[in-house]
């Protein structure tokens, strides 16, 4: 990364701590997140600062799947012990 550029993981990585938070809110006050808008990568780029600028939107949906990376690869984890039962 070069002296301004951004990264975005920390911002995601809060975005989706925030998801959690209102998540389990809405479910306490009988409601919920629309699961098609947070937390989605569309909705990292909607809630974090990019100026509009389609390249700083490319860069949180990447940031936003690196976070989600180690989710991904558990569920696959998974997914492969089921097939073997």
């Amino acid at each position: 990364m070069t002296a301004g550029e951004r990264d975005y993981g920390q911002a995601v990585r809060a975005y989706l701590a925030d998801c959690e938070l209102a998540a389990a809110e809405m479910e306490a006050a009988g409601s919920s997140l629309d699961p098609k808008s947070h937390p989605t990568a569309d909705g990292a780029v909607k809630m974090i600062p990019h100026g509009g600028n389609s390249a700083e939107a490319a860069k949180i949906r990447q940031a936003f799947r690196t976070a989600l990376m180690p989710q991904l690869e558990a569920a696959a984890d998974r997914s492969e012990l089921e097939l073997e039962i």
